[in-house]
């Protein structure tokens, strides 16, 4: 059983795994299908009595899901408003993640702030 003081502790390593498994992706994106295909929802799979730490959940989803990815993300996905992401927009979302603040009030944490300041620019647009 990993533990989760475990996967702190490698913490750099797991996030360098999950850098290299998006950039494998990304580089995929031009042989991927962009539409969604009819993969099957339903899971044979037990939930496990024990966790297994970071990395072994990340080689196991990339080993179950990784090849029937879309390439929603790349710049050929027309089909909804919402395109694909751009590297910077995911930085920040992987920046968001990783530093988790909470937004209730503004005395918890600076998040407040960050999340007015593009308001206050889309009203000056």
């Amino acid at each position: 059983m990993t533990r989760m003081s475990d996967d702190y502790a490698n913490l750099t390593a797991l996030l360098s795994q999950v850098v290299a498994a998006t950039g494998d992706f990304h580089k995929s994106l031009p042989e991927r299908p962009v539409g969604a295909r009819n993969w099957d929802t339903v899971s044979d799979i037990e939930l496990p009595a024990q966790g297994m730490g970071g990395s072994d959940a990340l080689r196991e989803f990339l080993t179950r899901h990784g090849a029937n990815l879309s390439a929603s993300v790349g710049p050929r996905f027309l089909g909804y408003v919402i395109g694909g992401t751009t590297p910077a927009a995911m930085a920040g979302d992987w920046l968001a993640a990783a530093v988790d603040q909470n937004a209730a009030s503004p005395g918890d944490s600076t998040a407040v702030a960050v999340t007015v300041q593009p308001l206050d620019w889309l009203k000056q647009l």
